[in-house]
């Protein structure tokens, strides 16, 4: 290995009225279902800790942001729909493709909980439970 180091890829800067427009086209990136990291990757964007920075600076940012990651959970599940079809149509192998429909669905419950995550409801019968009373009981334990 040769003493050289990488030099860092040089960014552009970016003046605040651009921030806007590039944060909507993050988020239609985001929303087609590409991760964040491969959009910061581009050259015309900046990196993954400027797109951070503004996050944590701007509410609004961060809003418009987490709602497109939201919409990927819809993507990645029209992407489980496709795979699906794919292994209907002979072209994919079911062994790999449970894998990759693993993989989404689980990103999907992650990134929309309340469409594609596990429900964790307690119901009763027709009627969902209703807690009334917690008590706390503390038992000692017998000594011999």
């Amino acid at each position: 290995m040769s003493g050289k180091t990488k030099a860092p890829r040089s960014r552009p800067v970016y003046k605040d009225d651009d921030r806007q427009s590039i944060v909507d086209a993050i988020c239609e990136r985001l929303m087609d279902g590409e991760s964040l990291r491969s959009i910061c990757a581009s050259k015309d964007m900046p990196n993954k800790a400027t797109v951070i920075r503004w996050m944590n600076a701007d509410d609004e940012i961060a809003t418009t942001i987490a709602r497109a990651r939201e919409f990927q959970g819809d993507v990645l599940f029209d992407d489980i729909q496709d795979v699906t079809q794919q292994i209907l149509d002979g072209k994919l192998d079911p062994q790999a493709a449970r894998v990759v429909i693993w993989a989404k669905q689980w990103s999907a419950s992650k990134l929309k909980p309340k469409k594609y995550g596990d429900k964790l409801a307690l119901e009763g019968g027709d009627t969902p439970i209703q807690v009334q009373q917690i008590e706390r009981v503390i038992i000692k334990p017998k000594r011999q």
